[in-house]
């Protein structure tokens, strides 16, 4: 029993020793909590400033990449646009050629070509007076009267000849 004594003597004395060790390093670690939380911003901060430039990076790239998809999109339309554009002029060359309209002007509006041409001149009579103006006033005036008579003539040997016609 002696031999028991001493080992439980020296194995609560170690037990008690492991205890104030133990207390002694607890409150080594709640003394240095605040350098480990000062450590551990720095740390966070030191990483923090490491991984911005990669950030920025990502974030260029996304950027470059949406423009690229923009630009790509606006070209495909400037080319349906391009196209488009000479679909419509192609439509517009055909419906403004010379030989459609006259086509047109044929069968619709019943047009036909002249069997002779006429061309009437109208002169101005020479002012004799002092009066130039009021003289080439009144000769405008006679010269519209005379184009005027002349037209109706036109009109009735027209009339004549589209009644002689069958």
């Amino acid at each position: 029993m002696a031999l028991s004594s001493t080992m439980d003597r020296k194995n609560s004395y170690g037990q008690a020793k492991n205890r104030k060790n133990r207390n002694k390093a607890v409150e080594k670690r709640r003394e240095g909590a605040p350098l480990d939380t000062r450590a551990a911003f720095t740390y966070m901060t030191i990483l923090l400033l490491l991984s911005l430039p990669a950030f920025i990076y990502l974030y260029q790239n996304a950027c470059i990449t949406q423009k690229g998809y923009q630009v790509q999109k606006l070209e495909e339309r400037l080319i349906d646009l391009s196209l488009e554009r000479e679909r419509l002029q192609l439509k517009l060359d055909e419906l403004s050629a010379p030989e459609r309209i006259e086509n047109m002007a044929q069968s619709r509006l019943n047009m036909i070509y002249p069997e002779r041409v006429e061309f009437i001149t109208i002169k101005e009579p020479v002012a004799e007076t002092k009066l130039a103006s009021a003289g080439r006033l009144a000769g405008v005036w006679n010269g519209l009267v005379d184009g005027l008579k002349s037209l109706e003539g036109l009109r009735a040997r027209l009339t004549e000849v589209e009644a002689s016609q069958p």
